[in-house]
């Protein structure tokens, strides 16, 4: 059973992480191959273009057919989905995050409409970042 991170040393937290990802990786191969051979709805596919662990945190980055958008993934292993005393196996936490993650919440229907600027979200975000430096300025300004 994966405990808390004080009962725990870093090293097993980094390898707990690491064999997450890694099963995850596997869950997904599995999936796919699941959606070719027998294909219906609800069976989805995910093209992983990166995967890594940072210490605790996996990190995924993938597409979801039909759409071509870009998504990711990034969670932290010491914290279960499911359970606020953490996971319960290292076979737990891929399942879930294949599940919960992924196919409950699958992106493939957002398809980019023709014309779309593939850098929006980039832009939309730099001009969110402007606007609350530009309040931030204006409320110093004005003594609040």
């Amino acid at each position: 059973m994966h405990q808390p991170a004080d009962e725990h040393t870093a090293a097993a937290e980094v390898e707990f992480a690491t064999t997450t990802l890694q099963n995850l990786l596997h869950q997904i191969e599995v999936g796919n191959a699941n959606a070719a051979a027998y294909p219906r709805p609800g069976r989805y596919t995910y093209l992983v273009s990166h995967a890594w662990a940072d210490r605790t945190t996996i990190h995924l980055v993938y597409t979801a057919p039909p759409s071509d958008i870009t998504w990711g993934l990034v969670r932290d292993t010491r914290e279960s989905l499911i359970d606020p005393g953490g996971w319960n196996s290292v076979d737990d936490a891929p399942r879930y995050y294949y599940l919960l993650d992924l196919d409950e919440n699958w992106p493939g229907h957002a398809l980019r409409q023709a014309g779309d600027d593939p850098r929006a979200p980039a832009l939309l975000i730099s001009r969110l970042v402007s606007w609350v430096d530009d309040l931030w300025c204006r409320a110093i300004g004005a003594g609040v």
